[in-house]
């Protein structure tokens, strides 16, 4: 099950975070966590200018190995920018650096 769905299932209460273009009416959070127990509510409006730019594609992405025992863990983050693809750099950096290391005796 989604993690909503199984919160609701075990009576869970948390702190839950969401992001939507336009802001939530109460009613539509009420749909969305329905059955969870409910204290409170805190919204953020995000407009910082500059917070969410606007990346166009691109062709070129920048080299994940520059030198022996460096890797830049950020070079998906203009051509693909997201949490889990920059989870899986960090992953892929550590590997790229792993394999630069001497071997364990």
């Amino acid at each position: 099950c989604d993690r909503l769905a199984c919160a609701r299932a075990a009576g869970m209460r948390g702190i839950w975070k969401v992001f939507f273009k336009q802001p939530l009416s109460d009613e539509a959070l009420e749909q969305l966590f329905d059955g969870l127990a409910h204290t409170a509510t805190r919204r953020v409006v995000w407009d910082a200018p500059g917070a969410y730019p606007s990346l166009g594609p691109t062709e070129e992405w920048p080299p994940f190995h520059l030198v022996s025992g460096l890797a830049y863990a950020g070079a998906m983050e203009s051509p693909v920018s997201c949490m889990e693809t920059q989870a899986i750099a960090g992953r892929n950096a550590a590997t790229l650096i792993s394999q630069s290391l001497p071997p364990a005796l």
